[in-house]
């Protein structure tokens, strides 16, 4: 039993490699090998800067006698990234599935249940963090003695680490959970404890980066730095290169022991978890008027209400305007980092208003909010059939609720941006126009995504908006585009076209392929909408 839980479980996980969306069929082999080149494309990226990443690290570390830290500050990074990754699944996949009452259901043991969904987040994290681990193992071996019984020492680090990670996780997770369930104003507060969480974390590991980076000057001041305070990178980096069995064993006890003192803890509440239903705030209904409004504005509101009711969807759709506001507001109080880099870079004047103009676009290219608003419909998604509303006013009204999220914080950024670089009026609107225009185009492009890669059956929001062919492509093309628009020009085009005259003619080529997008779905959204439908039935 608790393997057929666990292949269910991965086949929802992966269901985004191997078939498009809730329709059952299988993808054919020309979208196979697509789909296969492109994640080979994408590893294969991340692979080669993470490997050059470590031949800096191998290179000052190893004369100096401390090939142990190269293996510790790997085991660091990679629990960052492994934790990054499953943070937010483990709040959905083990508190808040939305199969729990089918599985409830059957004759399946509550503990059961809890093991086959901890393991699907285990292999998901392992994977995560083999991003890390992989380059710097292939560095290592390319350019060190090969000895088997460091390779057996690594193979059992890297799967003993998810286990560290995974702690953290459920813990946060739990914490999320119970907040949920107690709280009138519970999204708010979600997203309010995740962003100032990962804010800590994030400003932590970016000091610790910082002080890596004096690797080559202070060497062992750091070295000791990491084995007074990261004890279990420390023991994993002396099983690693020394073949310790008593580190290995450390290392163990710091990752097994706190995983399973987590999961007894769950695994003695997770029935009642999974069966305790709270109901929401009474709310005292006050009589007054009613205002007849039109229909796109009540479907707009609608898309509205559904994102501003999931932390999820919101977190993992929108977290880079987040991000660029942040990073606005925090540039208005540290003007000197602007002096220092553009002074540090050399770059032009002309050119610094593209460059800003093309990130603010950037960031607003990777909100994917529109790519999972059809998959989120899930097994709701007949009640748009039954509105009296069509397939072009739903995708529009779905549109629409995309760039209104965006706009607030694309026009207080430009506004932040052209004060903090005394823009000209030129660049100061285009600050504003040509994100916005990114915002419409990618709100169109989303949807287009969606309906040919929609994922109407999960169990977890998760499994939409983080795991989804729909939200990976939107986000992969979304930053690609626009980072190839602004290598493109520097490249290519700083010679024969102004930069004023660029950032209109992106802009141009934005609407006018939102309007082509908009004719599509004005003769063909019908027929994807009837056939998302039958595949529903």
């Amino acid at each position: 039993m608790l393997k057929a839980l666990i292949a269910v479980q991965l086949r929802a996980s992966f269901s985004m490699l191997f078939q498009i969306g809730s329709r059952g069929k299988k993808s054919t082999p020309v979208k196979k090998i697509l789909v296969g080149l492109l994640v080979v494309y994408i590893v294969g990226v991340l692979g080669i800067s993470t490997g050059f990443y470590f031949k800096m690290l191998l290179d000052g570390l190893k004369p100096a006698g401390l090939d142990w830290l190269y293996f510790a500050i790997a085991g660091i990074t990679a629990f960052v990234l492994g934790f990054i990754g499953s943070v937010y699944m483990a709040q959905s996949a083990l508190f808040a599935a939305k199969d729990n009452e089918t599985l409830l259901s059957m004759p399946i043991p509550s503990h059961l249940i809890l093991l086959s969904r901890t393991c699907t987040l285990y292999l998901l994290t392992f994977l995560f963090q083999a991003v890390i681990l992989v380059p710097a193992l292939v560095v290592w071996l390319i350019y060190q003695p090969f000895s088997l019984g460091m390779l057996v020492m690594f193979t059992l680090c890297a799967l003993l680490l998810p286990f560290l990670v995974l702690v953290l996780s459920f813990l946060l997770g739990w914490l999320l959970s119970q907040i949920s369930q107690r709280v009138r104003f519970k999204n708010l507060l979600i997203i309010l404890f995740s962003l100032a969480f990962l804010a800590a974390y994030f400003i932590l590991y970016s000091r610790l980066m910082s002080e890596l980076a004096n690797l080559l000057q202070r060497g062992s001041e750091i070295a000791a730095a990491v084995r007074r305070v990261f004890v279990p990178a420390y023991h994993m980096g002396i099983a690693i290169t020394r073949q310790s069995a008593i580190s290995l064993l450390v290392f163990a006890a710091f990752c097994l022991i706190p995983f399973g003192l987590v999961m007894l803890v769950i695994a003695s509440n997770y029935n009642k978890v999974l069966t305790t239903v709270r109901g929401g705030p009474k709310v005292l209904y006050k009589g007054g008027g009613i205002r007849q409004g039109s229909l796109m504005g009540a479907l707009t509101k609608k898309e509205l209400r559904r994102f501003f009711s999931s932390p999820i969807y919101m977190l993992n759709s929108a977290i880079t305007l987040v991000m660029m506001l942040g990073g606005a507001i925090y540039l208005l109080f540290n003007s000197k980092i602007i002096t220092d880099l553009t002074t540090q870079m050399a770059m032009p004047s002309q050119l610094i208003g593209l460059v800003i103009v093309l990130a603010i676009a950037l960031m607003s290219a990777s909100v994917t909010m529109s790519s999972c608003a059809i998959s989120l419909e899930g097994k709701q998604f007949w009640i748009i059939q039954t509105l009296p509303v069509s397939a072009l006013q739903s995708l529009l009204a779905k549109a629409a609720a995309h760039v209104i999220i965006c706009f607030p914080p694309i026009v207080i950024t430009g506004i932040i941006m052209g004060f903090v670089f005394q823009f000209n009026a030129f660049y100061c609107v285009m600050s504003i126009l040509l994100p916005l225009c990114t915002a419409l185009f990618f709100a169109l492009f989303g949807l287009l995504i969606n309906l040919h890669f929609p994922k109407m059956s999960w169990q977890s929001e998760t499994e939409v908006v983080k795991q989804s062919m729909s939200a990976f492509l939107a986000m992969f093309l979304g930053m690609t585009l626009m980072a190839g628009l602004g290598i493109l020009y520097i490249a290519k085009l700083a010679e024969y076209i102004k930069p004023e005259a660029y950032l209109m003619m992106i802009t141009g080529f934005f609407l006018i392929l939102s309007g082509l997008i908009y004719l599509y779905f004005r003769a063909k959204a019908e027929g994807m909408y009837l056939r998302l439908s039958e595949a529903k039935k």
